[in-house]
């Protein structure tokens, strides 16, 4: 497979309504979708707005190699079966997967984070119980799942283990690991390599969580989540798969720059590819 760009949809100005046309003028090969909310109707759960990126992404030959569930960090399922977050989360699980078949999509992404990240034991063990049953359903279907957390590395594996599902996989971001809880970047991608998907997040930024951090918030390379260690140990495994530019360009960080947001995604994609060249 080699290589592929895509950028998330949610990275830039206007959550990406219009980005299709722009991710192929940008020089991207794809661009990470997501379902929608319950408060904004599951928009992708919607035939018309399938058909319509359908369309657009064979117009401007951009592909959509995932479908990601960013509502989870809302209403997530870490919870218990009979609270209002977790029914909520079961409906969107269940809606993703008849989004992803008919759009042909082959991997759908579930963030861990905020009301759906795992704290404690009980949460990792609701969160096995559901991984569980959502990767046998999606693998009737022919389709995998990346879970997305920021727990340590070793704690990841032992999900991976606990899981135990063909289809599961983890998803690297390059900066979530050190922003959310200072740890090393580097320390975290060559235990978890392995078990990762053959989609990767990324982006830069700076501080921690809480302490003035800003996430997603700076040029590749220009941040101080140690960019580059990731690069290096991708390139050292032959990574191959997606990477997926992940910094959020509606930002004031951005907006302020001489070069502008779309300069910047711009700058950024080039300065990606450069890495990998």
């Amino acid at each position: 497979m080699g290589i592929k760009y895509a950028i998330t949809m949610w990275s830039l100005p206007g959550n990406g309504g219009y980005s299709v046309k722009y991710a192929s003028e940008a020089g991207f090969d794809g661009m990470q979708i997501e379902l929608g909310a319950l408060e904004n109707g599951y928009y992708m759960a919607e035939k018309k707005v399938r058909q319509d990126y359908l369309e657009d992404g064979k117009k401007y030959g951009i592909e959509y190699p995932s479908l990601v569930l960013n509502g989870l960090s809302t209403h997530g399922f870490v919870g218990d079966e009979d609270g209002d977050d977790y029914k909520i989360a079961d409906e969107s699980l269940d809606l993703s997967l008849d989004v992803a078949e008919d759009m042909g999509i082959g991997l759908i992404m579930l963030p861990q984070f905020w009301s759906n990240e795992i704290t404690d034991d009980r949460s990792f063990d609701n969160t096995v119980k559901v991984l569980k049953k959502y990767c046998k359903n999606a693998l009737e279907r022919g389709i995998k799942i990346a879970s997305e957390t920021i727990l340590p590395a070793d704690r990841q594996i032992e999900l991976m283990k606990a899981v135990d599902m063909p289809n599961l996989s983890t998803l690297y971001d390059s900066q979530n690991y050190y922003f959310f809880y200072g740890y090393s970047q580097k320390e975290v991608l060559e235990k978890l390599y392995p078990y990762i998907s053959d989609q990767v997040h990324i982006k830069d930024g700076t501080g921690l969580d809480g302490k003035g951090g800003v996430l997603s918030g700076a040029l590749l390379g220009e941040g101080d989540s140690d960019l580059q260690a990731s690069v290096d140990i991708l390139k050292k495994n032959n990574f191959e798969g997606w990477l997926i530019l992940e910094n959020y360009y509606y930002l004031n960080e951005f907006r302020t720059m001489e070069i502008g947001q779309f300069g910047a995604v711009e700058r950024d994609i080039k300065y990606l590819k450069s890495l990998f060249a």
